[in-house]
């Protein structure tokens, strides 16, 4: 049987998989500008993360608009993706926050400061306060 499968080139159909286990093994990755050159090189990140981990990638670029955002997060609740990573202020929006529910989750870049997203990015205010009491300080 295995030299059958071998011979024919099989595929396995993986929508018939994702019926039979629930799961897509695809993340969403939404971005509101993949031409921004850091936002393009955290995607490349996620993207191998992604792989590393046998999950897909598929890219929503929302161009912080909310109708595209909110196509794109239709596809949770069809359930072809098993989670998001959002990168644009919008995702904090209650709208899109009601829509992700309960759906692994995690902003990435713009900091959330509401203690219920997981975050991966820095306070910006902190940073600059930071940065201008150093500044202040004379560099030291």
């Amino acid at each position: 049987m295995l030299q059958a499968i071998k011979e024919s080139n099989y595929q396995p159909n993986l929508l018939a998989r994702q019926l039979r286990t629930a799961r897509s093994n695809m993340i969403l990755v939404m971005v509101s500008n993949i031409a921004n050159p850091f936002c393009a090189e955290v995607v490349k990140g996620i993207e191998e993360e992604a792989e590393k981990n046998g999950y897909r990638i598929l890219l929503c670029n929302s161009g912080s608009d909310l109708a595209r955002s909110t196509s794109g997060l239709q596809l949770l609740s069809g359930k072809m993706v098993d989670g998001i990573i959002t990168m644009n202020a919008l995702s904090s929006l209650p709208e899109l926050t009601t829509m992700i529910g309960d759906a692994p989750w995690v902003q990435c870049a713009e900091y959330a400061d509401n203690g219920s997203i997981s975050c991966v990015g820095i306070n910006d205010v902190d940073a600059a306060q930071g940065a201008v009491s150093r500044l202040v300080d004379g560099g030291a």
